[in-house]
């Protein structure tokens, strides 16, 4: 069996939230409890679940760009060493990351051609010639012609942006990519476009992905498996396809049920979720998901269920799993 690439082991994160007054108590809010993923080579894994329920912060624990609290993330079998600031820049390049805001992480007084070069010029790659000369190859494998090069981000359209920004973390050729919601900020015509393009250099370049989005039915067409995140932890994981047509965590269960479908003689039932995910996750005992959930009982307010095993790659946190039979 293949080493995973990529190996999270129970992240937990936590922040300071301000103090409500002048002398009042600092607290903590968790964004992350107890994560643990992992992500095979060639490997694409979509992580999915409500805003606010600690997905881009996984990300950036996984890259490297926040410390977790607890836990540790392996690259390739081997701890990430943020503490040795070489090691960490010699790392740093076989991982990327590409933005849900195209436009903000772009600088507007750069030209396109500077910008996508930038990285090789940071690590010291080749002359300036030579760099200028990959960006502009990359910028064409990415579907883009050479009338954009020296032009500003301003310029160009949002689709145009994203592409750039994906040529730029590509340019370095890197091994794992981590996507933040990458179309969330594009209209649905060019939505389409960008997940078939991610999907081309992925298979192209071999990348490892972590597909972060609210979107399932995007999220169904590009990953390999899914890990479903509520209210900082991970509720479900399996693969794509199991997931989508008999999930068994009730929180899935709902989530799919909302995903439209071309259909409009299908027979599917919608699940609608009482209320709202609590504020403070760590004042709630028991399941995370038992305020909201249809199928909750006594058990599920007094003790937090185990992960389960329930089949060949699926794993589910819940008391009562059911394989419900919705595609």
């Amino acid at each position: 069996m293949n080493q995973p690439l990529v190996e999270a082991k129970g992240l937990w994160r936590s922040y300071a939230r301000p103090r409500k007054t002048l002398f009042g108590r600092r607290t903590r809010l968790t964004a992350v409890r107890d994560v643990t993923l992992t992500i095979g080579p060639g490997e694409t894994l979509g992580l999915v679940g409500e805003s606010g329920s600690g997905k881009s912060t996984v990300g950036r624990l996984i890259l490297g760009l926040e410390a977790p609290d607890a836990g540790e993330v392996l690259f390739d079998g081997r701890s990430l060493e943020m503490d040795n600031r070489h090691a960490w820049r010699e790392e740093r390049r076989n991982k990327q990351l590409i933005f849900q805001d195209p436009l903000g992480a772009l600088n507007p007084r750069h030209r396109v051609l500077d910008q996508v070069a930038e990285p090789l010029e940071v690590f010291g790659t080749g002359s300036m010639a030579s760099r200028r000369d990959k960006a502009r190859q990359m910028l064409r494998r990415v579907g883009l012609s050479d009338s954009v090069l020296e032009r500003f981000p301003n310029a160009l359209s949002g689709g145009q942006r994203q592409r750039i920004v994906i040529a730029r973390a590509l340019i370095l050729r890197p091994r794992f990519l981590v996507c933040d919601e990458p179309i969330s900020a594009l209209d649905v015509s060019m939505q389409a476009q960008v997940v078939r393009l991610l999907a081309e250099v992925r298979d192209e370049f071999g990348l490892v992905m972590l597909f972060i989005s609210h979107d399932l039915a995007v999220v169904r067409h590009i990953a390999h498996k899914v890990a479903v995140m509520y209210l900082g932890e991970i509720v479900e994981t399996a693969p794509v396809e199991a997931l989508f047509s008999s999930p068994a965590h009730p929180y899935t269960q709902a989530l799919i049920s909302a995903v439209p479908v071309p259909d409009p003689e299908a027979d599917r039932i919608r699940i609608l979720l009482d209320g709202e995910p609590p504020q403070r996750l760590d004042d709630l005992k028991g399941c995370p998901f038992h305020t909201r959930c249809p199928r909750r009982q006594t058990v599920c307010a007094e003790r937090a269920p185990d992960p389960v095993i329930i089949d060949t790659d699926r794993v589910v946190s819940c008391h009562f799993p059911t394989l419900e039979q919705v595609a």
